[in-house]
């Protein structure tokens, strides 16, 4: 999203975000969606990109240019996975979150919400994971 716009350009060379001071460790995401995630030197999550169903995880709407604070950001995550509308997300604990878009079950949080607006964890889990595997 470095174009200005709110929907995506194809940048083909290495650009700096635009508006953003922070200093980011590593990138979060691992999808195919149109929201990007980078974890700052204090283990906080930013995001910024497409916002329409809630797929940032800022408890708001509207897209955003810049890189922008994850609600609830106490939690550390090691891997945010973005799908087209909604993502789900990693904790160093081996926790697993999820917000945005709850069409078809996609979030895994009963009674099936329409969107979720904040990482939620997805309770009944009763194992703990370590990782994520690409559909490589």
């Amino acid at each position: 999203m470095i174009s200005g716009s709110y929907y995506p350009a194809y940048i083909t060379i290495p650009s700096k975000i635009k508006g953003s001071k922070k200093t980011f460790c590593s990138l979060a995401t691992q999808g195919q969606g149109w929201t990007s995630f980078a974890i700052d030197k204090n283990n906080t999550t930013w995001g910024w990109g497409w916002n329409s169903q809630g797929s940032l995880g800022i408890n708001q709407l509207g897209s955003r240019l810049t890189p922008v604070l994850i609600s609830g950001s106490s939690k550390t995550f090691k891997y945010i996975i973005d799908g087209n509308w909604n993502c789900v997300g990693l904790d160093y604990n081996g926790g697993i979150w999820s917000w945005g878009a709850g069409s078809y079950g996609a979030l895994g949080i009963s009674p099936q919400p329409s969107c979720v607006l904040t990482p939620t964890r997805i309770s009944g889990v009763t194992k703990t994971f370590c990782r994520y595997r690409d559909w490589e």
